[in-house]
């Protein structure tokens, strides 16, 4: 019975090479860059908190010594800072050192959507695979257009400002964590549910649909209730740690300050 429901759920092999991945995402790339560049909002943003703050943590700094604006931001003691989690600044970390705040995040921000478009489609397929969907390939494939295009993620990946950057670096996170739970890998689960929540903390909402994929039974594998209840716990904390560790982590790094710098000027 369970190889008879696994054999109703695999999908055509055309849909699960890395060849059709690679479509779905250039299809993304393609409708999020045209809306971005149509819209005339392919450039650099007016309110770029996060590739100031790249600068920043690049001098050894957490608050804006000279933003473009002062919307969104909090004075505390004298300084300005982005009251929003540090992640996709650490995103634009790369991009910030080698063009300068300038750097056009938009562009960031279009080729993050279509990654998660093609994470969408990955999840779909894990999800029918694993015993989880009743989708065909050909409904998945709507229902990632239909997250594509249907959904504020259009919208949000085309326009890149400070709030919705960061809708999008969460979603990645989340795309990734849900479909790492689907293929039963706890700590790449644990990593992208991590990121997410440096980028949007209020993601950790979402931790029962992930802990749900890890822990369910999977048709296609045969699993039953009998596994030891020290594997369970091995793979919740698999999952735990990279969530636990990595906010931590980014923590400890924005602490620090380089040898040369007046710690009280930080």
């Amino acid at each position: 019975m369970n190889d008879e429901l696994a054999g109703n759920h695999q999908f055509p092999p055309s849909f699960i090479t890395q060849h059709s991945t690679l479509i779905v995402f250039l299809a993304a790339l393609l409708l999020y860059g045209l809306t971005a560049l149509l819209g005339g909002n392919f450039h650099h943003q007016e309110f770029a908190y996060f590739n100031q703050l790249a600068d920043a943590l690049m001098r050894g700094s957490l608050y804006l010594p000279n933003p473009d604006s002062t919307h969104d931001l909090i004075l505390f003691a004298g300084r300005l800072y982005v009251p929003f989690p540090p992640g996709p600044a650490l995103l634009l970390l790369p991009w910030v050192a080698a063009v300068g705040v300038g750097f056009n995040e938009v562009a960031l921000s279009v080729v993050v959507g279509a990654v998660n478009v093609a994470l969408m489609a990955r999840l779909l397929q894990s999800l029918t695979f694993q015993g989880h969907s009743r989708l065909d390939g050909t409904g998945a494939l709507w229902l990632t257009a239909l997250f594509a295009a249907g959904t504020v993620h259009w919208v949000s990946a085309a326009t890149g400002s400070v709030s919705f950057l960061a809708h999008i670096c969460a979603v990645t996170g989340l795309t990734l964590a849900l479909w790492q739970a689907a293929e039963r890998r706890p700590w790449l689960a644990g990593l992208g549910m991590a990121w997410a929540l440096v980028c949007r903390p209020t993601v950790v909402l979402a931790t029962p649909a992930v802990l749900g994929l890890l822990l369910a039974p999977v048709a296609a594998q045969q699993e039953t209730a009998s596994r030891s209840s020290r594997h369970w716990l091995g793979v919740a904390l698999a999952y735990a740690v990279p969530v636990l560790a990595l906010p931590r982590i980014i923590e400890k790094i924005q602490k620090i300050r380089p040898k040369t710098m007046n710690p009280k000027s930080c």
